[in-house]
């Protein structure tokens, strides 16, 4: 992930759960309500040239990482997440004094509908209030947090962006050292006729059931428009369109029935197809095999990549330069200094 997606996916609102939850003060769906906690120690954790860090924005930048690795499917230990959302913070940090020196400032306008999101979030500006005090913060020090982030984010787009440029060759290189990655699946275009059925139904349901998928193929056999009878009898929500499904490749569907749906020559009828959904009647429309994409095609594409790559390199390496001269002091017990790490790991 690149450090203007980090920074954007750290503005939302959501950013405030991880460290409500931790502390029993949001609840989770489909957990019964917790008590309320007494009121949690917020110690300041490290100093970043001056700047008190709390152990709060360690728990709230841990509730960000963390569903960033949970977005990528992956794992990670408590113990790597606290050092991880502490490095971050830190960089965080050095950033937002960086952009407070060469004069940037926050959108107001935006940390405003932020902040609103928040509060709506939270169930009202009483009711934020009172969870984060709970915590050991206030709604003013998580507005100064949006504030820290979005004038990175401000930094970024003005200061850093403009000066990346990728060239043609660049591009063109890009394209030929990973011809995989411009490669199209096989894709076809499809509708379908849904006759819905739950994977328990009793065998009378089911038998009804694709009775009747299969009276709707017959009438689409015997010469009757697809479309018009999807639209008559399917219980899908593609049934407005009548079925279609649009253009589909393999690995977008369920398994089961994408082995059958790739198996139809264009312009023929499925024999009734069953899944976990129902009973289903396909026709495919139209079908593309794999082939690879051209330069032109991938042009736009691949050059925002590659600004999004040189973007991600100049503030990596800004934020080196701002660690060599920086004063980062772990503050309080051994263990609070232990999840503030001073080094980049």
């Amino acid at each position: 992930m690149t450090w203007k997606s980090r920074i954007v996916a750290a503005l939302a609102p959501a950013l405030v759960v991880p460290v409500l939850a931790a502390q029993g003060l949001a609840q989770v769906p489909g957990q019964a309500p917790t008590p309320a906690p007494t009121p949690a120690p917020n110690p300041v954790v490290l100093k970043v040239n001056g700047a008190e860090l709390r152990a709060v924005d360690v728990s709230m930048m841990m509730g960000s990482v963390q569903q960033e690795v949970r977005r990528s499917g992956g794992t990670i230990s408590n113990d790597d997440l606290v050092k991880a959302a502490t490095q971050r913070l830190i960089e965080q940090t050095l950033l937002a004094q960086e952009a407070g020196r060469r004069g940037f400032k926050p959108d107001k306008e935006r940390i405003e509908r932020i902040f609103d999101q928040a509060v709506q979030g939270a169930g009202g500006l009483d009711k934020l209030e009172a969870d984060l005090a709970r915590v050991g913060t206030t709604a003013r020090h998580l507005r100064e947090t949006f504030e820290d982030v979005d004038v990175v984010r401000t930094m970024i787009d003005k200061d850093i962006r403009p000066k990346v440029t990728v060239t043609e060759t660049e591009i063109e290189q890009a394209y030929k050292s990973r011809p995989e990655a411009f490669k199209l699946p096989e894709r076809l275009h499809a509708r379908h006729i849904v006759i819905a059925c739950k994977p328990d139904a009793d065998e009378a349901t089911k038998k009804a059931a694709r009775a009747k998928a299969e009276a709707a193929r017959q009438r689409v056999l015997a010469g009757e428009d697809f479309a018009t009878v999807a639209k008559e009898v399917s219980e899908d929500p593609t049934a407005k369109d009548g079925g279609d499904l649009g253009w589909v490749t393999h690995d977008m569907m369920l398994k089961e029935f994408a082995d059958q749906v790739f198996a139809i020559e264009p312009g023929k009828i499925s024999d009734v197809v069953e899944s976990k959904y129902g009973y289903h009647v396909i026709k495919v429309e139209e079908k593309q095999p794999e082939r690879a994409q051209t330069l032109d095609e991938v042009h736009d594409r691949l050059k925002q990549m590659l600004i999004a790559q040189k973007v991600a390199d100049s503030v990596q390496g800004l934020i080196q330069q701002l660690r060599a001269s920086a004063t980062i002091e772990p503050v309080g017990s051994p263990e609070q200094a232990a999840a503030a790490p001073t080094n980049p790991s």
